[in-house]
């Protein structure tokens, strides 16, 4: 999502923020640090109580940050819906993964590789959508670090769309997993 900070910069300035892309480079790395921060917590807590129990916490930091993000007026909004959704993805990261390394012990790093890869193709679709379809596909260049008003007013568009599919594949995924230790015994 850094490629979209730019575009998020002169969305806010035109509501109004003082605020121009030079100041939204901290988003991503600020969202980093929160998610890596919270990864051994995590998976901590994913032992404790288990996977479905924190991918419902995970869900709760989704849901509360996709609905900020659509209602955000200003800059600090986003700020605190990225960084929910950082929490979010933080706490739950380990714990699944952790639960599907118990599924396939014998190919931990295959799995490793196909879900962190998944992650990073669907990371990467994203800002193609942002960046060449939804938000700027005539490729406008910035004036003073502010897009026009037409590409910035994008944004609120790509945000619906993000909360749509953010919030669909959480919900898949979170029917979709069965954590590992409750299974029930086969015969």
């Amino acid at each position: 999502l850094s490629i979209i900070n730019v575009y998020f910069a002169s969305y806010f300035y035109y509501l109004g923020e003082d605020i121009t892309t030079r100041d939204s480079y901290f988003l991503m790395p600020i969202i980093d640090i929160i998610i890596d921060f919270c990864n051994t917590p995590g998976a901590k807590l994913g032992t404790k109580i288990g996977t479905k129990y924190v991918l419902i916490l995970m869900l709760i930091f989704h849901s509360s940050s996709l609905m900020i993000l659509l209602k955000a007026q200003s800059f600090y909004l986003l700020l605190l819906s990225l960084s929910l959704l950082g929490i979010g993805s933080g706490i739950s990261s380990l714990t699944y993964l952790r639960n599907a390394w118990k599924y396939f012990p014998n190919n931990q790093g295959l799995i490793y590789g196909i879900i962190l890869s998944s992650s990073g193709i669907f990371s990467t679709l994203l800002v193609v959508l942002a960046d060449f379809v939804v938000i700027n596909p005539n490729k406008e260049n910035t004036l003073n670090g502010i897009y026009p008003k037409y590409v910035a007013d994008n944004v609120y568009k790509y945000n619906q769309i993000i909360v749509i599919v953010l919030g669909s594949i959480d919900r898949i995924g979170f029917l979709l997993i069965y954590d590992y230790d409750k299974l029930p015994e086969t015969q």
